[in-house]
């Protein structure tokens, strides 16, 4: 039989958030994690899991990634033809 763990101020709620957290973190779609965690609207799962400061950063690394994953995809392409 399951036993449960005996660790303190950790709660099932906290287990959800870092369960949601993760997802986001691995490029889950928010679509997908709102209805995985059964929220009423995608607009509670955003605010609950997408931060500005975050969301914002990640934008800009994402940019910055384009380009050199561009140029790095341009010159595969140019080697293949050699």
């Amino acid at each position: 039989m399951f036993e449960a763990p005996n660790i303190e101020g950790l709660g099932f709620h906290d287990l959800r958030h870092t369960t949601g957290t993760r997802m986001l973190e691995s490029g889950v779609d928010i679509v997908a994690i709102s209805e995985i965690l059964g929220h009423a609207s995608i607009e509670l799962t955003r605010k609950r899991y997408l931060h500005p400061g975050n969301s914002l950063r990640d934008a800009v690394e994402k940019l910055g990634n384009f380009s050199e994953n561009r140029s790095q995809n341009r010159s595969h392409k140019e080697l293949e033809r050699l």
